[in-house]
């Protein structure tokens, strides 16, 4: 029963395509819609959101606070500390409020977490890049092999007509049986190479249309991509932006190791309108300025400093390794393009040679001189040749696209 059915769908001429929507749109728009959809980059602007929040709430530690109370004291007899209460009941209304004057590790934790927050936000833009750049490269790839199975599938139609003219050719005995044999080879391979094509392309559009967040069919009508010059990027590259930030806060880290036993002064104080029983009514205010000297500089002074230094060494050899890693990337990238277009130069020229040499072969094939295997050899030669050509054109669009993403342009 498998089988039959498996021989029924092939014999069909009726592809068999996915339920779904049709994914359409320019390079440009994908990319633009991949840089707002992406998963990554969601994840990577919840963590600069994150980090935000952080650094304000480390902001507002080194800030005064100030609160509004209203207070009210009633009781009888002596106090928790042996002396008859002076007043048996009070009531108050005012303000206090608290200030670290001096505080050198708060300070220093600010800092780290100012610059952790920086270095997310260039993390987001790096995120966006590689988002960007991963979405023009599903793009071509969806797009070549579309196109590349639509060559195909013409001429496959063409060696099916130059099939039925050799057919007749050999029923007359005017050809042999060998030319209809190899005319239905050449036309069943390119038909097996539009297949692979059109599997490639929906593959490739499924994971163009998951960068995207549309709905999942494989099903893609794009425009064709045109290749421009690569757009330069920011001046500072958001990944070296995040490394050099990461460097920044483990220093501040390593401060606030440093500063969290030197000596922090705060102060806090009241003022507010008192009502006293029996005394009426006055204002009231208080002040206090405290020194704090921290005394565990024996037991755990050391071990903290000695994370802070390998916490702000690691940072360093990270700024260091993303340097090397982005120069030899850029320079593999540039190399990339360049390889690229040569090789499109060249498809081109071969395709023109093919075309040529096809047309000469077909007039000579009508005019007798030549036979079918000729002309047969020249059509595979002019159809390979506009197949080359078009993934060419693909690859120096995805090339374009990889150095833009080095480059960090967002």
């Amino acid at each position: 029963m498998i089988a039959l059915l498996l021989g029924m769908a092939l014999a069909s001429d009726v592809p068999i395509q996915r339920e779904g929507a049709v994914y359409t749109g320019s390079l440009a728009a994908t990319q633009d819609r991949a840089v707002r959809r992406a998963v990554a980059v969601e994840l990577a602007v919840a963590s600069a959101d994150q980090a935000r929040g952080e650094a304000s709430v480390w902001r507002g530690r080194a800030l005064p606070a100030v609160s509004l109370f209203t207070q009210l004291g009633v009781g009888a007899g002596f106090t928790p500390f042996g002396f008859e209460r002076p007043i048996p009941w009070q009531v108050g209304l005012g303000a206090q409020g608290a200030w670290s004057v001096v505080d050198p590790s708060t300070w220093a934790a600010a800092t780290s977490a100012r610059r952790t927050a920086r270095g997310r936000e260039a993390i987001v833009q790096w995120t966006k890049a590689q988002a960007r750049r991963d979405a023009a490269v599903a793009y071509t790839e969806a797009w070549s092999a579309a196109r590349a199975a639509a060559l195909l599938r013409e001429a496959v139609q063409e060696l099916h007509r130059a099939e039925d003219a050799i057919r007749r050719l050999v029923e007359a005995e005017v050809r042999p049986a060998v030319d209809l044999a190899r005319a239905r080879a050449d036309a069943l391979e390119f038909e097996a190479q539009a297949e692979a094509a059109t599997g490639e392309a929906t593959a490739a559009c499924a994971r163009l249309q998951a960068l995207v967040d549309a709905e999942l069919s494989g099903r893609c009508e794009l425009e064709a991509p045109q290749a421009g010059p690569p757009e330069r990027g920011p001046d500072r590259h958001p990944a070296l932006a995040a490394a050099e930030e990461a460097l920044g806060a483990a220093k501040a880290s390593g401060d606030q190791a440093r500063f969290a036993y030197l000596p922090s002064i705060n102060a806090d104080g009241t003022v507010a309108e008192y009502i006293v029983a029996d005394r009426g009514t006055g204002l009231g205010w208080s002040a206090n300025i405290t020194l704090d000297v921290p005394l565990t500089i024996a037991t755990t002074g050391p071990g903290d400093l000695a994370m802070a230094k390998a916490e702000q060494r690691l940072a360093a050899a990270e700024l260091d390794g993303q340097e090397r890693d982005l120069a030899a990337t850029l320079l593999a990238a540039e190399a990339r393009l360049k390889a690229s277009e040569l090789a499109l130069l060249a498809r081109r020229g071969s395709l023109n040679a093919a075309e040529e040499a096809f047309r000469r072969t077909d007039e000579r094939y009508r005019n007798g001189i030549d036979g079918v295997t000729s002309w047969l050899d020249a059509r595979r030669v002019s159809i390979e040749a506009k197949v080359s050509v078009v993934y060419a054109e693909a690859a120096v669009v995805a090339a374009t696209a990889e150095l833009e993403g080095v480059r960090g342009v967002d």
